[in-house]
């Protein structure tokens, strides 16, 4: 096996360059906004409660081999409503995502963030429903355990939550 050219075995390999004329681009992909950190110089002041949310979320909003479906039961901690809904459990996400419709249909309370929270698919692709721009305070409930958590408001398709690993 060759040496690499670096001692730690799992810096990046080097890759060809790709052409970046629009007319090699498939039509099934689409142009995502990335979120961009904060110029330099402007700190933004963050409220307690956001220092406590990751950097970065993956989420995979299909069913595979490693998800699984369950009755689970929301209330909102400002309003107390309470939902029931069927939740996709995740191994590959690292959050808990809640969708955008949803939540407005059901009248769960959000939270605007102060900066934006980038979102990949677990293939590394960014999400194409953005970075999450609200949270949602909730007390999440299932086979008599409730935990009070925060679900990152997404647009997640069919599914109305996502249990992932957090």
């Amino acid at each position: 096996m060759p040496s690499l050219p670096s001692h730690n075995r799992y810096t990046c390999l080097s890759i060809d360059e790709m052409s970046e004329s629009p007319a090699d681009e498939p039509d099934c992909v689409k142009a995502v906004q990335e979120p961009q950190p904060p110029k330099h110089g402007k700190l933004i002041h963050l409220a307690n409660w956001e220092h406590r949310l990751p950097r970065k979320y993956v989420v995979a909003s299909t069913p595979s081999a490693n998800s699984l479906d369950i009755d689970v039961e929301i209330e909102t901690t400002d309003t107390g409503v309470k939902r029931c809904t069927k939740s996709l459990v995740d191994c590959s996400a690292t959050g808990l995502f809640m969708d955008t419709e949803w939540a407005r249909a059901n009248n769960v309370t959000t939270r605007a963030l102060t900066q934006l929270i980038p979102v990949y698919n677990v293939d590394g692709m960014p999400n194409e429903g953005g970075a999450i721009r609200e949270i949602a305070d909730v007390i999440l409930q299932y086979n008599g355990h409730a935990e009070h958590t925060q679900f990152a408001i997404t647009q997640l398709g069919k599914p109305s939550m996502i249990l992932g690993f957090t």
